[in-house]
């Protein structure tokens, strides 16, 4: 076991996942914040914890650094291969919050199909009337096809819940999965021609130099005019520009 003495450094994003990680290596390192970082203890620094999604650190700060690990399923925002070259150990945890992620997909889906943001606005501005639910006409989602676009930890857990509310589940994924009987699931080896079965599509893949803009205007247009997308990705594996066209049209 370390000394502490050694100055042995974790360093963290946030105040809040110091807590954790001091709490779990107290013992044998000293956890410092992105903001506490300086020349007097870079050189100690041996383990970093980067926040999800960026880098604020460059690994040229670090010269003594051995272990990188992204807190969470994406690690695009590390330079592996400048990670490797310097002999940093470079981890992840792939299968980090799927149950929670697709709760939440699950949430986003029911809140657009039963307008519950919409019906909360309504309910607070008074005096009601009955012309004031006119337009919260909710779209029913069971017997209703959904796609899922990556099916992995995540995309299996949302298709998992989506069958409770009787969907049919339709993905596409890099490779077909062995288990997909499992949800009753749909594979299509090519995207153009899932797309406009969907009613629903849900994309769920990593983001990687391999998905950037998977979504474009050509897939935009192949999709049902009601289609409703839910992105709980990152934004990257859409065009932006494009996605906003097809909303206002």
């Amino acid at each position: 076991m370390a000394e502490k003495s050694k100055k042995l450094y974790i360093l963290n994003s946030t105040e809040t996942d110091k807590a954790i990680v001091d709490n779990a290596f107290r013992e044998e390192y000293t956890v410092i914040t992105e903001k506490e970082l300086n020349s007097n203890n870079a050189n100690d620094v041996v383990a970093y914890i980067p926040s999800v999604g960026k880098q604020s650190v460059s690994l040229e700060e670090l010269p003594n650094l051995r272990v990188m690990c992204s807190n969470g399923t994406g690690y695009e925002h590390v330079n592996v291969e400048l990670a490797r070259s310097r002999g940093v150990q470079v981890g992840y945890y792939p299968r980090a919050f799927a149950v929670e992620t697709a709760e939440f997909a699950m949430t986003l889906l029911l809140a657009v199909t039963r307008k519950l943001i919409q019906g909360v606005a309504v309910k607070r501005s008074l005096p009601l009337s009955l012309s004031s639910f006119s337009n919260l006409h909710s779209v029913p989602i069971a017997g209703s096809k959904l796609g899922i676009l990556g099916m992995g930890s995540v995309g299996f857990e949302i298709a998992k819940r989506a069958r409770g509310f009787d969907m049919s589940i339709l993905y596409h994924n890099r490779k077909r999965r062995a288990d997909e009987c499992d949800v009753e699931a749909v594979y299509y080896s090519e995207l153009d021609n899932m797309l406009p079965e969907c009613d629903f599509f849900v994309l769920a893949a990593r983001a990687s130099s391999d998905t950037q803009v998977l979504i474009g205007k050509e897939q935009l247009t192949r999709m049902k005019h009601s289609c409703i997308l839910i992105n709980i990705a990152r934004a990257s594996l859409i065009d932006q520009d494009a996605l906003v066209t097809a909303l206002r049209e």
